[in-house]
This record gives C-alpha cells, sequence and structure tokens, in this order.
C-alpha cells in the first residue's frame, strides 16, 4: 500500500494492538475483543484503514470492515452484510452481495487469491455465526470484523442480537486455544460504548474499553515539518502549536485544516506581523468559544427538569438510572419541584424527539447525551472561559 505523506503514522501503536488481539500479548484479553473509545475526528477512523487494517491484512487476516456511521438506521445486520460483500478496501474483495442475494465480479483478491464466485455466493447468511464460518472456511483465513461508532447499532432493535450473534460466532470460532474470529469495536463515545461491556445483560460483559491514544507532539512536529518544508516558513514554536492543537480538541483535520488556512493567506500576500502559532491559537480558542456558546444556549433553552436531567446523564454516564429514588430526589431539589416518574418519562421523550435530540438511547433503554463533548463541558463544570495558555474556567 503506497503510504500517504500527509499521514502520520504510528506503527508502536498498530504494533501494540495487533500483538493485542492476536493473542501475542500474555496481559491482554483483547482476543476477546478490542473495544478502543476516543472523541470523534481525533483518528480513530483513519488509523484503523490506514494502518491497523492493512497490518492485520498482512499477518494474513481476512479483515471485514463496518461503517456503522453510514448505515441508514444504524442496522448492524445490514452493515455486516455489506462488510462481507465488500471486506476491506485493503484486500480489494468488493461486490459479494446484491439486494436479491450474492453476486461476486472480482475473483482475484490480493492476499487471498482466487476465490470460485460460486464459492461465495453459496455464503449462509442464516446468522452472523454460520456467514463468518462460512466465509472463513471458502477463503482459509481467520477473520477480522472491524464495527466503527459500535455504538451506534444499539439504538436499532435488532442491535442486542447481532452483538449476541458475534459473541456467540467468536466462542464458536476458537479451536486448539487458537481465536479464528477477532473483534474490533470503536466509538467516538465512551459512555455508549461502554454500553457493550458494562451491562450484565450485554453481550460483551466484562471486556474492557480502552482509551485510543490522541496524537502528541510527535505528531505536532510532523505537521509542523512538513510546513516548514513545503511552504519555507519559519521554525515554528512547537509548544505553541501543541496548545492550539489541545484547543483544537486534538482533531487532526481541524488542526491541519486551520493551518493551510493561515498559509494559503501568505501565499497569496495577505502577509502578516503576527505570527503563525499565535494566529492557530487564536483561531482554537475562538472554535471553542464558539462550542462553549452554543452548549450553553442549549442548556440555557431547556426546562428546569430537562436541564436536571441532563446534568445527572453527563454526571452519571453509563451509571445514570432515571427512575430511582435518588435521581428523582435529585431532580425535586435541581427544580424546587415534587418530579415524579411520569414527569421524568415525559422530559426524556422530549430530550430525544426532533433531529437535534440532545439524549442518545440504546435499545435496551440506556441513555448518554447525544455530543460527547458536551457532555466533557458539563463534567468540567461547565467553563466559559479560555485563557491563553488554553486553560479552561469560568468566569467569576
Amino acid at each position: 500500500m503506497r503510504k500517504d505523506r500527509g499521514h502520520f503514522y504510528r506503527p508502536e501503536l498498530v504494533q501494540k494492538f495487533a500483538d493485542d488481539i492476536t493473542g501475542q500479548n500474555p496481559f491482554s484479553d483483547s482476543s476477546n475483543g478490542l473495544f478502543l473509545s476516543g472523541p470523534r475526528r481525533t483518528g480513530k477512523t483513519s488509523f484503523l484503514r490506514n494502518e491497523l487494517m492493512p497490518a492485520l491484512s498482512n499477518y494474513g487476516y481476512l479483515v471485514l470492515y463496518c461503517d456503522m456511521m453510514n448505515e441508514p438506521g444504524y442496522d448492524a445486520f445490514n452493515a455486516f452484510k455489506v462488510a462481507v460483500s465488500r471486506t476491506a478496501d485493503a484486500i480489494g474483495l468488493s461486490g459479494l452481495i446484491g439486494a436479491g442475494g450474492m453476486g461476486f465480479n472480482e475473483i482475484k483478491v490480493p492476499s487471498v487469491g482466487t476465490i470460485d464466485p460460486k464459492l461465495i455466493a453459496a455464503i449462509d447468511f442464516r446468522t452472523v455465526e454460520t456467514a463468518l464460518s462460512d466465509l472463513r472456511r471458502k477463503v482459509s483465513k481467520d477473520i477480522v470484523l472491524v464495527i466503527d461508532e459500535a455504538q451506534l447499532a444499539m439504538t436499532h432493535h435488532n442491535g442486542n442480537a447481532f452483538m449476541a450473534g458475534l459473541k456467540s460466532a467468536r466462542d464458536q470460532m476458537r479451536s486448539d486455544g487458537q481465536q479464528h474470529l477477532l473483534l474490533i469495536m470503536t466509538g467516538s463515545d465512551r459512555d455508549k460504548l461502554m454500553r457493550l461491556v458494562t451491562s450484565k445483560n450485554a453481550a460483551f460483559y466484562g471486556s474492557q474499553v480502552q482509551e485510543f491514544p490522541l496524537l502528541d507532539e510527535r505528531y505536532i512536529d510532523f505537521v509542523c515539518k512538513l510546513a516548514e518544508d513545503f511552504t519555507k516558513v519559519q521554525m515554528l514554536d512547537r509548544n505553541k502549536m501543541a496548545r492550539a492543537f489541545e484547543l483544537f480538541e486534538h482533531e487532526p483535520q481541524t488542526f491541519k485544516s486551520a493551518l493551510s488556512t493561515i498559509l494559503s493567506k501568505r501565499a497569496l500576500g495577505s502577509e502578516t506581523v503576527v505570527r503563525i502559532e499565535t494566529q492557530m491559537v487564536d483561531m482554537a480558542i475562538a472554535q471553542r468559544l464558539a462550542l462553549i456558546e452554543r452548549f450553553q444556549n442549549t442548556v440555557k433553552a431547556l426546562p428546569p427538569l430537562q436541564q436536571a436531567i441532563v446534568t445527572l446523564v453527563a454526571e452519571k454516564g453509563e451509571n445514570f438510572e432515571p427512575y430511582t429514588q435518588v435521581s428523582l430526589d435529585y431532580y425535586t431539589r435541581a427544580t424546587g419541584e415534587v418530579v415524579t416518574p411520569s414527569r421524568v418519562q415525559k422530559a426524556l421523550d422530549k430530550l430525544r424527539a426532533d433531529d437535534s435530540a440532545i439524549l442518545w438511547k440504546s435499545h435496551q433503554g440506556q441513555y448518554a447525551l447525544q455530543e460527547g463533548a458536551m457532555a466533557r463541558w458539563m463534567r468540567e463544570g461547565r467553563p466559559d472561559e479560555i485563557s491563553r495558555s488554553g486553560r479552561l474556567s469560568k468566569r467569576t
């Protein structure tokens, strides 16, 4: 695979996750499932598709990729069938299934070899386990199934059944101490992804959710060198650029886009005495303050009971229980009125009522804030000021 010069590669992270999921690390249980959480736009999908998935393919695995974010209605079963039909871009297998059944256009598959289309067409899709077992047998490869934004599956009525089917497939596809089906699930919201492992009824109860490592100072140095080499700008202050990156919520695309905007203006003759690093920090602060203002306006517009519910959901995370006496007492103190379960139910329904819904709800009745960034802001104490050092605080 040709490397993208603009992508920051982390081979040591690839090796760590590969060792964990393939059972090479005796202290990791990730061979039972690797669950990675990290805020949106912090590089998870880019890392998966550009680095980890190709590496696992090179190790001899057939890698399937489920993109839940782009699956209408978040139907996990359908996303799974699409993933089997396309497999992973890294091995070039595509077009396996059509609307009315299986169809196969490619028979030469890199790293797999020549596959008889009739064998692929006969994959047994009665259950997740039969499909994966059938596919493994026909390509003679162990399988890695990657589900990106896995928590979204839990909002669909079949999400729990799909996850239970995956666990069954994982258990059934284990022999002679070897795991022949490896699972990777990512989520942009830890509170939501935790629902797959913390509830006693969850298919993967007891598994651990790991934080996906954010890009660090090595990424800052990488981007700064790109700018210095290709645009001949002055040496950039890494510490100030790192401060801007932090204020941009560690989002590489946002960070690079801001830098590109500044460099483009300079290239067009809009020269300024203000250093690039200072402009980056100023842009980051402005963006962060605009986000905070949006959060503030959203919360202020809610009736008192809805405000109390949103606050409690943010504070409790996966431990939020809307109707316990402790929660009802909290609502009563916050609103100054006696709050009953029926009022709470109506408020919860309104918080999920439209396209701008504030609350997310799994099909099992678990709640979380729709935006993880909003939950983090509320847990931080709702700061409304940002110093030039990047420190968040509340006005006094």
